[in-house]
C-alpha cells in the first residue's frame, strides 16, 4: 500500500484509492505483487484499480472459461494469480505460493492448466470445491479436543489435475486449510515452535510436528510482508519527503521498493559469509568481506554521491547521537562504569569543596581511528576494554559503534575475550590513519619527555637504594662480652 490521504478532494488526485482496514497504511494506492522465493526482490506489481477497469483486465475480459468440473469462468481472485504468474515469467514446473486471498481449488487447477505451474495455497474464504467442514470433522474424530500438531489429508482429481488438500492444526484452536499440487504431507525434521502463556502469564514454548509442503509454505510467505516492513518502517520514505502530489507519493513508494531489493539482492549475494566487521584488523586469512547491511546502511550507500559537494540544496544534517542501551546489547548489558579499585565509579576528593570528578578512560577502539585522546566512563562488562557509549560512526572510515565492533570482531586485540585485562596497547598495523608530520614530530618529543622521565624516576630510585646499602654497611663496634674467668 502506498499510503496517501486526500485532504481536498474524494481521491486527492488519483483515478481510484482504496481501503483496507487490517493494512498498517490502510488507506491509498494499493498494489499486488509477488516476490521471488530466492532472493526475495519484487518481480511483478499490480495496481488496484476501480471494480470496472479491474474487470477490463486479461482473463476477465472477455470471461474465460475455466477447467473446473461445472466449467464456471476465472473467478476475480484466479484471473489475478494468473496474471501474476506470467508477469514474473515463472518457467513451466515452476512453483506458486500464496495466502488465503488468492488460495482456492480453482487457482491451483488453472495455474497446472494453463501455465503449467505447481502450487500451494491458504484457504480460508474460497472454498468452492474444498472440503473444510469434512476436514475439521475428521481432525476431531482422529485427535479429540487436542489436535495440536496433526495434520488429515484428502487427495483427488479434478479437471485432470491431481490434488490433495490438508488441514493441519497448529494449535489446540487454530487450523489451517491449504491445497496444493506439489509436495509432501510427511513430517518435516524441523518442527513448529509454538508460544503461548501459561496460567502464571508465563511465555512457554512446545514444539509441534509440521507437514514438509505446509513448513515450505510457511517459510515463504513472510516474504512479502518483510520486504513491506523495510520500506514503511524501517527506511520510511515516504514519512521523510513530505509531498502534496500524489503521483509524487507513488513515485517514492516504488523508489523505497527499488532500495529494499537492492537491499535483498546484496543480502543474497553474501549469503555464506561470517558476520563480522572490514578487514583491517591484522588477520592473514581475511578476505575483506563486510557485514550484512540493513536498509538504511544500504540507503546511505547508495545516496553517498549527494554529499560530494555537485547539489547546492543538500545540507547535512547533524546525527543525533545514539546511546548504547540495556536493551539493545548482548545479554541486556554490554557496558557498565569503569570503577576503581574500591569500587567507586568516582575519584576521591582531596577536600571537601572539590568537585565530584567521573573516572575516565582512553576508548581503546577510538585509538584505532584517531590520534586524539577521546575518553570515556564506560567500559565492557566482561574485559574491561574502555568503550564509547555514543555511537561515533561516520558510515565512512567508522561504520560500526565501539560497542558494535568490540563484540563483532575476532581480532584478539580488538574483542573481548571474556576475561578481564588490567592494560590495553594499540598496535600500530591496527590503526586506521596516518599521522602528518607535524603531529609525528610532537608524538616523537612527547614519547621522548616520557622516556627521559622514566630515566629520570628510575635513576632516582637507584641513588635512594644505593644510599640505604650504604647506610646498613657501617661497620658497628662490637659488642662487650663478661669474661669467663673469675678472680678469685
Amino acid at each position: 500500500m502506498s499510503g496517501w490521504r486526500p485532504k481536498t478532494s474524494k481521491t486527492g488526485g488519483l483515478p481510484h484509492i482504496s481501503y483496507e482496514a487490517r493494512k498498517p497504511v490502510p488507506l491509498g494506492t494499493m498494489l499486488r505483487n509477488s516476490v521471488e522465493c530466492t532472493t526475495g526482490i519484487f518481480v511483478h506489481h499490480d495496481i488496484v484499480e476501480s471494480s470496472t477497469d479491474q474487470w477490463k483486465k486479461k482473463y476477465s475480459d472477455p470471461p474465460t472459461k475455466s477447467s473446473l468440473p461445472r466449467g464456471e469462468m476465472v473467478s476475480y481472485h484466479t484471473a489475478e494469480v494468473l496474471r501474476q504468474a506470467e508477469g514474473a515469467n515463472v518457467l513451466r514446473g515452476g512453483w506458486v505460493g500464496g495466502d488465503a486471498w488468492f488460495g482456492s481449488i480453482e487457482s491451483c487447477i488453472e495455474l497446472k492448466k494453463r501455465l503449467g505451474l505447481y502450487s500451494t495455497f491458504i484457504i480460508k474464504q474460497n472454498v468452492q470445491y474444498f472440503p473444510m467442514k469434512i476436514l475439521h470433522a475428521v481432525l476431531v474424530a482422529r485427535h479429540g479436543s487436542r489436535p495440536a500438531g496433526h495434520w488429515v489429508v484428502m487427495q483427488a482429481n479434478i479437471g485432470g489435475v491431481e490434488l490433495y488438500v490438508m488441514a493441519y492444526a497448529w494449535s489446540s484452536k487454530g487450523v489451517a486449510y491449504m491445497v496444493s499440487s506439489c509436495g509432501k504431507t510427511v513430517r518435516h525434521e524441523q518442527s513448529y515452535i509454538s508460544r503461548f502463556e501459561d496460567e502464571y502469564g508465563n511465555v512457554q514454548e512446545k514444539e509441534l510436528p509440521r507437514p514438509a509442503q505446509a513448513h515450505m509454505l510457511y517459510e515463504f510467505l513472510p516474504l512479502i510482508d518483510e520486504h513491506n516492513k523495510a520500506r514503511q518502517n524501517s527506511l520510511a520514505l515516504e514519512k521523510c519527503w513530505m509531498t502534496k502530489s500524489c503521483w509524487n507519493r507513488i513515485i517514492t513508494t516504488l523508489l523505497g521498493m527499488a532500495v529494499v531489493d537492492v537491499q535483498h539482492w546484496d543480502r543474497n549475494k553474501r549469503h555464506g559469509y561470517m558476520m563480522r566487521p572490514p578487514s583491517g584488523f591484522g588477520d592473514d586469512d581475511d578476505d575483506g568481506v563486510m557485514d550484512d547491511f540493513d536498509i538504511k546502511t544500504m540507503a546511505n550507500l547508495i545516496g553517498r554521491p549527494l554529499t560530494d559537494g555537485r547539489f547546492k540544496y543538500y545540507r547535512k544534517s547533524n546525527r543525533p547521537s545514539q546511546r548504547v542501551t540495556a536493551s539493545t546489547n548482548m545479554d541486556g548489558r554490554a557496558l557498565t562504569r569503569i570503577i576503581g579499585e574500591d569500587g567507586s565509579w568516582n575519584y576521591a576528593k582531596n577536600n571537601p569543596d572539590e568537585k565530584t570528578r567521573c573516572r575516565q578512560k582512553s576508548c581503546f577502539i577510538c585509538r584505532r581511528y584517531t590520534p586524539r585522546t577521546i575518553n570515556t566512563q564506560w567500559m565492557c562488562v566482561r574485559c574491561n576494554m574502555p568503550l564509547c557509549q555514543i555511537d561515533r560512526s561516520d558510515r565512512k572510515t567508522r561504520m560500526y559503534s565501539c560497542v558494535v565492533e568490540h563484540s563483532m570482531t575476532h581480532n584478539q586485540i580488538l574483542g573481548c575475550g571474556f576475561v578481564a585485562r588490567m592494560a590495553f596497547t594499540m598496535p600500530d598495523q591496527l590503526k586506521a590513519y596516518k599521522l602528518t608530520r607535524s603531529e609525528k614530530k610532537k608524538r616523537e618529543e612527547r614519547n621522548d619527555k616520557r622516556k627521559r622521565l622514566r630515566e629520570e624516576a628510575k635513576a632516582q630510585d637507584q641513588l635512594e637504594e644505593d644510599s640505604e646499602d650504604d647506610e646498613s654497611s657501617v661497620v658497628s663496634p662490637p659488642p662487650l662480652r663478661r669474661s669467663s674467668r673469675f678472680n678469685k
